[in-house]
């Protein structure tokens, strides 16, 4: 198994440099020492992305292995219009009843009793007289009715359904019923709803209110309209009787209605919809490519995820995070967020301000500092896990001011946030063991010139920790930058080598530091190409290193 690049330029430079073999000499010679600089002709060291990702502990990742990598992963969640709740008045009917004017103890006036018949005088002791019963009588009645719906609802616009009020009359006389509901205004000119009915004798009508036409108001008492109000339909009805000679009266009779609100449609409704829960649609996020991982530690440059969410909600929704969870190697991580506005794993989704207004979006990104992003990636996950819920008035204004409106475009989303998890770049670090120190001795000065020939679709850098037996670091190379190779349309590189160049220079004095090291920390920096989102990476994918050197070295044949 190879070791990381650059270990294996110094072990090359190494071997190239102290394993002359002098075993033919048959005699013995005198102690020499020769003082000077030696070119070593170049070296090829050939590194596969199979080899890279077994070097970090994965088996699984061999030569004929094809995997995408991106730095950004972006899922879509949304909410469908009506799909877990319900901002609407249901199908309800109100009933009620107007009785008789004429009571048994007007009748007992006159010397009569039900069922009775009108006539047109009555006798009296001083004489026949006008019967007081003929001509007109007035009775009224009022109905403040409660929907009984799950929020408190102020008002709506109504776009579709009827009411249908179904009167019936048992009386054997002309009545003049006139029915008000002042919770109905017309929208053409804000008038309250009013109609008239007449019955000749006993029969029915029916009225059919196409709402449509009209605005609701739920917030009357009875008598006016009233802050704290909710969900009240208040119907009011004014009966006129005409009662003439002939006219026969029943103990019984009476005028009823039944008002049916059926298949009700709101443009908008309006009202405190208190703390609403909401499920929206759970998805997940594959990171399949961090199985290559294997047992090498990894770590990623400002990590963080963004979320922008676009709602069509006259409220707030508050969105609890914590059901975010990256799975991944038998572990699981909850993704842990400090919060809006003081609510722990809680983002607040801003609401519309106003019915008409465009959709709201609210941005919010998740980093370092306010959230466990890092951890969260850093478990190595193969999956995460978008279980989301909220509720409506995260923070409960008691009563809160909400309107909803009913989107015009049945494929539109109430709500759809799109949640990017992104990074720089990805670091891998490892530990290999370093075990040519001792063969350093010789050198006084160390110049690698360094040839990079890459096939590999990601560029990046090293960094090399030289650390002695109690872990401290004696000495750093680094190589700041090799660059990657083409990408074609597929994704993949397209199989022509970029040379990058770069030296490394060691002194005496470094070279000292490091041949008391034990171990060599490799920090192994990867990134996309510009431009590109993501690659896929190919096993045989590879990149070539050529090494020379210019070596300073003192050397004597006791050094043999």
């Amino acid at each position: 198994m190879k070791k990381n690049i650059l270990y294996h330029a110094l072990a090359c430079l190494t071997l190239f440099a102290t394993s002359c073999d002098v075993s033919y000499l048959d005699k013995d010679i005198d102690d020499i020492t020769w003082d000077g600089s030696v070119r070593i002709p170049a070296g090829t060291l050939t590194y596969t992305v199979s080899e890279l990702f077994q070097e970090l502990g994965s088996d699984e990742f061999d030569s004929a292995s094809t995997e995408e990598l991106s730095f950004s992963y972006t899922e879509s969640f949304s909410n469908a219009t009506g799909s877990n709740t319900t901002f609407d008045v249901p199908s309800k009917t109100i009933s009620s009843s107007v009785s008789t004017p004429v009571t048994a103890a007007d009748l007992a006036s006159i010397g009569e009793t039900f069922p009775y018949t009108i006539t047109e005088q009555i006798a009296t002791p001083g004489g026949p007289m006008d019967n007081p019963l003929i001509g007109t009588q007035s009775d009224s009645d009022q109905v403040v009715y409660d929907l009984a719906l799950d929020q408190d609802i102020t008002g709506a616009s109504f776009d579709g359904g009827t009411m249908s009020i179904d009167f019936e009359s048992t009386f054997d006389a002309e009545v003049t019923l006139t029915i008000e509901i002042p919770s109905f205004t017309k929208k053409s000119d804000d008038a309250i709803y009013s109609k008239t009915v007449v019955f000749s004798g006993a029969g029915t009508e029916t009225v059919v209110i196409t709402l449509n036409e009209y605005n609701a108001n739920f917030t009357h008492n009875g008598t006016d309209f009233e802050e704290g109000i909710v969900n009240k339909v208040v119907m009011n009805l004014d009966a006129e009787f005409e009662f003439s000679a002939g006219n026969t009266l029943n103990e019984a009779d009476k005028i009823s209605y039944e008002a049916v609100l059926a298949d009700i449609g709101t443009e908008v409704i309006y009202g405190d919809f208190k703390q609403e829960e909401f499920s929206l649609s759970s998805q997940s996020i594959s990171l399949s490519f961090f199985d290559n991982f294997g047992e090498g530690d990894v770590s990623f440059t400002s990590p963080k995820m963004k979320l922008t969410a676009t709602s069509k909600y006259g409220f707030p929704l508050g969105i609890d995070l914590s059901e975010i969870v990256a799975t991944g190697n038998g572990n699981t991580t909850n993704l842990e967020y400090d919060g809006d506005s003081g609510i722990a794993n809680m983002l607040i989704i801003d609401e519309v301000a106003n019915f008409g207004d465009a959709d709201k979006v609210t941005n919010r990104t998740l980093n370092t500092t306010n959230s466990n992003i890092r951890d969260l990636l850093e478990a190595k996950p193969t999956e995460i896990a978008l279980n989301i819920s909220g509720i409506a008035n995260p923070i409960n204004g008691s009563p809160n001011t909400n309107f909803y409106a009913k989107s015009t475009v049945a494929t539109d989303k109430d709500i759809n946030v799109n949640l990017t998890i992104s990074f720089d770049d990805v670091t891998f670090n490892k530990d290999i063991d370093f075990d040519n120190g001792d063969d350093l001795d010789d050198f006084t000065d160390i110049k690698l010139s360094i040839g990079v020939e890459n096939k590999i679709p990601l560029k990046g850098s090293i960094v090399l920790d030289f650390k002695n037996s109690s872990n401290q670091i004696t000495h750093t190379e680094s190589i700041t930058a090799f660059n990657a190779a083409n990408v074609n349309q597929t994704g993949s590189s397209d199989g022509v080598a970029v040379v990058s160049n770069f030296d490394i220079e060691l002194s005496s004095s470094e070279i000292d530091a490091i041949k008391d090291s034990e171990t060599i920390e490799v920090r192994l920096t990867l990134d996309l190409p510009s431009g590109e989102d993501s690659v896929t990476l190919h096993g045989s994918d590879e990149l070539k290193l050529f090494i020379g050197a210019v070596v300073d070295a003192e050397i004597t044949s006791d050094d043999n």
